[in-house]
């Protein structure tokens, strides 16, 4: 009787070099090994006994399987920032055992939902979560996992606490975060310094600008440039207008909105006063706004992080300038930047080792994080962010405008999205509601509604 011992798939492995970066495809070629065989031999008193022998035998290693991390990213942010086809490259060069594949599309909580129940998972890695938007969705459905025990303790001591507590939930985290949002006004230099006319740094002044490139700028088809184009998602338009001229008092004790201070009618009136220099692409969703600017249809932008945007398909940076937003009636040295968390998340049924160490590896990266200032449209959480010499001139710029910053509460995001508090907004600088006092009371219905919902 013969038999032959088995090695374990760790020894063969190991036997076979496997484990070092660069050999992957030397494992598919005969390799020679040591094994040990227990052999049958007969002495005297014909008594069996097991004597063991060396031989050499020649055997074909089996290709190591690569650790994969699939990670979900918005099409959008594809679009915008190529780069991380560079980074996935970089990544497989630097860890020839793993791969990077990206899913891109849209967010929906449906398949991921199901697929949790079923314990499985098509993607590792989830970008672009929104907290108190989707992370709450996510974590209701079991799809995501907590990372407080992921987190490294020097990474949290790197990024200001609001955003943390953004993305937090039943006093766990879920989110990393990955946003800041800066307030600034965007101009086209060549039609303004055409015009004989300054960046405004006050509301009259950002009136009178808004008179003059009506009165007298045209596009070259002939059709009129409009003054200023405004986001009225409230975190833009609405929060500068809002934040600059009540400062934190936009935001009352409990962080919900301050529906009950009178400046907020004020707030509502200046709105309706910039509406009437706006193109009518303000109404429609999406970055409609942003493109009009873009395209030359307006003079002047009042807006946030979509300047990021603007960079990449507008105009371009010979002809874009950014400045601090007007001080608005009341407003003086109040916020200029607001922090939410928008980041990754790890998926419960999915490679959380894979994932995780992407994403460490990106994180610690900083060309990544160079990227996103050129490309995207979110810069990093990481507070240190300032100090970098990388940064592009007009990035530098945007950086000093939002030196001074406040916080919008997640309660700020439920307003967003949650509610039709933009759809009320919109009626109200169409006439279709009469008075700021009727929207202001609608918008705070629609929102308590809301928020007793989801509690």
């Amino acid at each position: 009787m013969s038999g032959t011992k088995q090695l374990s798939r760790r020894d063969f492995l190991r036997g076979a070099a496997l484990a070092t970066a660069g050999v992957l495809a030397a494992a598919c070629k005969p390799q020679v090994v040591t094994q040990v065989v227990k052999e049958t031999v007969e002495v005297e008193k014909a008594v069996e006994v097991e004597k063991e022998v060396e031989v050499e035998k020649l055997v074909t290693a089996v290709p190591a399987e690569l650790k994969k991390v699939r990670v979900h990213v918005q099409p959008w942010r594809i679009g915008k920032q190529t780069s991380l086809y560079r980074f996935k490259e970089e990544y497989m060069a630097e860890f020839p055992d793993r791969e990077v594949e990206y899913f891109r599309e849209n967010f929906d909580l449906t398949p991921l939902a199901l697929e949790a129940s079923q314990g499985t998972s098509h993607i590792d890695l989830l970008f672009d979560q929104a907290p108190f938007i989707t992370m709450m969705a996510l974590v209701e459905a079991d799809v995501i996992i907590p990372i407080d025990d992921l987190i490294p303790e020097e990474w949290k001591g790197d990024v200001n606490q609001a955003l943390l507590d953004e993305c937090m939930y039943e006093g766990k985290q879920w989110v990393w975060p990955e946003t800041q949002v800066v307030f600034m006004l965007a101009y086209q230099k060549s039609l303004l310094e055409g015009l004989g006319l300054e960046p405004p740094e006050a509301f009259d002044e950002y009136i009178y600008n808004c008179e003059e490139v009506q009165a007298k700028a045209t596009l070259p088809d002939g059709s009129p440039v409009r003054g200023t184009t405004l986001d009225l998602l409230w975190w833009r338009a609405p929060t500068i207008v809002g934040m600059n001229m009540m400062g934190k008092d936009f935001f009352g004790e409990d962080n919900y909105m301050a529906w009950d201070d009178p400046r907020l009618v004020d707030v509502y009136l200046t709105l309706k006063k910039l509406g009437e220099y706006a193109p009518p692409e303000i109404f429609l969703p999406g970055g409609s706004c942003d493109e009009a600017f873009a395209m030359g249809q307006a003079a002047m932008q009042l807006g946030g992080h979509a300047m990021y945007t603007v960079m990449n398909y507008g105009f371009g940076l010979a002809d874009l300038g950014l400045a601090v937003p007007p001080v608005f009636p009341g407003g003086e040295d109040n916020p200029r930047t607001t922090i939410c968390g928008q980041g990754p998340s790890v998926m419960k049924h999915g490679d959380v080792e894979a994932a995780w160490h992407y994403w460490t590896w990106l994180w610690e990266n900083e060309v990544f994080h160079e990227t996103i200032f050129k490309e995207g449209s979110w810069s990093p959480a990481n507070k240190n962010y300032a100090e970098a010499e990388w940064l592009l001139p007009a990035i530098k710029q945007t950086l000093e405008i939002g030196t001074y910053g406040g916080v919008v509460p997640s309660t700020l995001h439920y307003l967003t999205l949650n509610t039709h508090a933009r759809a009320i907004l919109t009626d109200y600088l169409l006439g279709k509601i009469d008075d700021a006092e009727e929207a202001i009371a609608l918008t705070k219905k629609n929102f308590e509604d809301a928020v007793a919902k989801s509690e």
